[in-house]
């Protein structure tokens, strides 16, 4: 019986292509029977196959004898095959090397948008870094940041910064996100205790406040389009061609037009709202150029926490005994639902924006944002620094347009009417970036040069908060210009506002 069990091959003992109808029970007997017998076998070694125990480690699941089955085997043998072709590694290093490769490429595709995106378009809009303030408001600007504290105030910062220390400890050496370290900032906030301000984080700003990219008002389309003069006139070319005949015209149809004015008809198109058609409108000539006026290629500022005045206390400065809170609150809203235009030829816009952030009803007049990126996610302050650009342009514009409004007030009434103010202080504001622990301070201005308004922005402070000094520094100049918030900025404010409604009262008055 044991010679008859070696003359069958182990192979097909062994093969898992076997009748599945067989039961499980005379299978394994009849296996432990074979095994049985070729260990008492001293030949059994010639003739035993090294795989079975690779086999048996298989899947438990038996496949029946098949063509698809057997063209699943050979697939698999011919990917092993092409896996050992040359000698090459193995899959595990390749796969590691490609996503470092693809994280890199990623990072790289950020910091050079980033960087184009101020560069040119920020740029356009005439939103700059790193600039160097005129004296009189670096003096403005450092008289605020560096405003003497009392010795309470300063142990107060002291606590506050020792917390703020202890908390950023806890997360750096963690792999958290933004909101974790934004949070310790905000929290740091909130423990100044300024009853007087409003704080809301990621609310997006209306987009009216967003500045306009500016293009050179000449026109450089002959440079482009050989067929054309510089006077924009068709050249010899369009008149050396006739028009087609009236039958090529209807086969086409399509109305004949000169080679000259093509791209004039295209760049017209262009500019028009593109109609629900299922496709890709057709690219602009200077796709890559803002027009004149474009606010669609700036973002739309969302600052991770907007810091202004709030309502109800802007409304009881306000208020008088003829003109009270409720009427306050009314006045604002009707300045920010009528529209008007600024320039003649443009988009009209609303009177005065004093609340930028239609869910956050109850914050007034920004003065200072916070941008931040996560320390161990690969985004960087750049970013940060490029949001914050927009956010400050747009609380400039802001007060701009209070002293705009106040202007038209002088103009329109008597010397009586309205109580002589003091000069305004230049537009100021502020942000902080931060990168993790990494936290700057920046101050925004503006400026008209050459007929041209700027927004430009400078460097005041910087810090690390794992280094518990050079915190303790950010969060003195910090609190200066929250104080400032609530303090001059508020004074300036509600002394505006207050020639408004004296206006207004005065009108009505006479009516009466």
């Amino acid at each position: 019986m044991a010679s008859r069990d070696r003359s069958v091959s182990p192979k097909i003992q062994n093969c898992p292509l076997v009748s599945p109808s067989a039961p499980a029970s005379v299978h394994s007997s009849s296996r432990t029977k074979r095994k049985r017998s070729q260990g008492c076998d001293p030949g059994a070694d010639e003739v035993e196959d090294p795989r079975p125990s690779k086999q048996i480690k298989r899947s438990p699941t038996l496949l029946a004898l098949s063509e698809d089955n057997l063209q699943k085997l050979n697939a698999e043998i011919m990917d092993g095959a092409n896996s050992m072709n040359g000698l090459k590694r193995t899959s595990s290093r390749p796969s590691r090397k490609s996503d470092i490769s693809q994280d890199t490429t990623q990072t790289q595709s950020v910091s050079v948008a980033s960087a184009s995106y101020r560069y040119n378009y920020l740029a356009d809009a005439q939103v700059f870094f790193h600039a160097d303030p005129p004296d009189y408001i670096n003096t403005t600007i450092h008289t605020i940041i560096e405003a003497k504290i009392s010795e309470k105030d300063r142990a107060k910062l002291k606590d506050i910064a020792r917390q703020f220390h202890s908390n950023t400890m806890k997360v750096v050496r963690a792999s958290v996100g933004e909101d974790d370290f934004l949070g310790i900032l905000t929290g740091a906030f909130e423990a100044l205790n300024k009853v007087h301000l409003c704080h809301r984080a990621k609310s997006d700003w209306r987009e009216e406040l967003k500045p306009a990219s500016r293009q050179p008002h000449f026109d450089l389309d002959f440079l482009t389009n050989p067929n054309l003069k510089a006077n924009g006139q068709s050249s010899a070319l369009d008149e050396a061609l006739p028009p087609p005949h009236k039958r090529q015209q209807r086969s086409a149809s399509q109305t004949y037009m000169s080679p000259s004015s093509m791209n004039d008809a295209i760049e017209s198109a262009s500019t028009k709202a593109p109609q629900d058609t299922g496709t890709m409108p057709p690219p602009a000539a200077s796709s890559l150029l803002a027009k004149e006026g474009d606010r669609s290629v700036i973002k739309t500022p969302r600052p991770d926490l907007s810091i202004g005045i709030l309502n109800t206390t802007l409304h009881s400065r306000v208020s008088t005994e003829k003109f009270n809170e409720v009427e306050v609150e009314q006045l604002l809203r009707y300045l920010q639902a009528k529209l008007r235009p600024r320039e003649p030829g443009k988009q009209p816009e609303p009177i005065l924006i004093s609340i930028p952030a239609l869910r956050a009803s109850d914050l007034a007049f920004p003065f200072i944002v916070v941008e931040g990126k996560a320390y161990s996610t690969g985004k960087q302050m750049f970013e940060a620094e490029n949001q914050a650009a927009v956010s400050g342009a747009c609380g400039l514009k802001i007060q701009l347009c209070l002293d705009e409004l106040v202007q038209q007030v002088n103009r329109t009434a008597t010397t009586s009417d309205v109580p002589p103010t003091t000069p305004a202080p230049p537009p100021l504001f502020f942000s902080v970036c931060t990168e993790g622990p990494i936290h700057a301070l920046w101050a925004h201005y503006t400026l008209v040069e050459n007929g041209v308004r700027k927004f430009k922005m400078t460097l005041l402070n910087s810090c690390n908060a794992v280094r518990l000094k050079d915190l303790e520094e950010f969060l003195v100049a910090f609190y200066n210009v929250c104080s400032w918030g609530t303090g001059g900025f508020l004074d300036s404010v509600v002394e505006r506002l207050g020639k408004v409604v004296a206006n207004l009262t005065a009108a009505s008055q006479s009516s009466g």
